[in-house]
């Protein structure tokens, strides 16, 4: 594995004196992360607040607008309480937000990252960016991704990478189907017992792209292939791959037609394996067809 680049170290790290920072797995959520997070969050918070210099010498904090609709509906929404108890002091707010980034589950964390930067239109457009950075900086293997944006597992940076240009490709309104299959893919790749879903998605967002580039909305990704190598120039080792891809997904009994309680035997490396190479077939299609004209 790569070094991480020398303005991510320390120097005591460049140097040898203290081991490199290691790649955190899915759920690991260290304090140092949890200190990054919050610190974005009280310079954002800091940003449209209001400060009031009292005679006494005290200091009066006020929280102004947008984040103050932002955090009344926090209140409700995410920390399910009543409206008429939202209290908009600095200390009540601050301790809410620091007790879940510091105390809670990291699930609770991330749920709490997602719900902010979906309001990052109110806030600034930066926020979700400077909350991966956050995850980039500490090699935590989740990217907050459009749409949404949802927090999404990635299994490495490059993965990342991959991912993201899967759901760029994907910003088409015709793509919306597949779109929301790699979504809902990822999201249920970070659940514990939900790796078939998770594997089913995203089989199901590459054969999305294929009924759409193939214009037969009733095919199976098989046919859809099968008019595809009519349209766009495709090596038949791609297509090979992917039909292996569906026949794998077919044949474990559950992943692509789960029973209720009756989840297929698939493990979290199958399913992120199966993540990243469908994402990547999805870039791979849509740039092929727009080579064609096909897009």
């Amino acid at each position: 594995m790569a070094s991480p680049p020398r303005e991510r170290l320390t120097f005591s790290q460049a140097y040898g004196h203290e081991p490199l920072p290691a790649p955190l797995r899915l759920g690991e959520l260290p304090q140092a992360v949890r200190n990054a997070l919050f610190a974005v969050l009280v310079e954002h918070l800091t940003s449209s607040t209001t400060v009031t210099y009292l005679t006494s010498g005290a200091v009066r904090r006020r929280l102004r607008d947008p984040w103050l609709s932002i955090l009344r509906k926090q209140h409700v929404h995410f920390y399910q309480r009543p409206a008429d108890e939202f209290e908009p002091s600095w200390s009540d707010v601050i301790a809410d937000i620091k007790s879940t980034c510091f105390n809670a589950q990291f699930d609770r964390v991330l749920s709490l990252i997602e719900f902010f930067s979906r309001e990052d239109f109110l806030i600034d457009p930066s926020l979700a960016d400077e909350f991966n950075s956050v995850f980039e900086a500490y090699s935590v293997p989740y990217r907050l991704v459009d749409p949404g944006p949802s927090v999404i597992p990635m299994a490495t940076e490059e993965e990342g990478q991959v991912v993201r240009q899967a759901f760029l490709d994907l910003g088409s309104d015709r793509f919306a189907g597949a779109r929301k299959h790699l979504h809902d893919a990822g999201v249920y790749l970070g659940q514990p017992g939900k790796e078939a879903g998770s594997i089913r998605e995203s089989i199901h967002a590459v054969e999305s792209v294929c009924k759409v580039l193939a214009e037969s909305p009733n095919a199976t990704l098989t046919s859809a292939l099968g008019r595809l190598k009519t349209k766009i120039p495709m090596h038949p080792a791609f297509a090979t791959a992917l039909e292996k891809l569906y026949s794998y997904t077919n044949d474990e009994k559950g992943i692509r037609h789960a029973q209720l309680g009756n989840e297929a035997n698939a493990d979290l490396a199958d399913a992120q394996f199966m993540f990243g190479t469908c994402a990547s077939f999805v870039s791979y299609l849509i740039g092929r067809a727009r080579t064609a004209g096909l897009v």
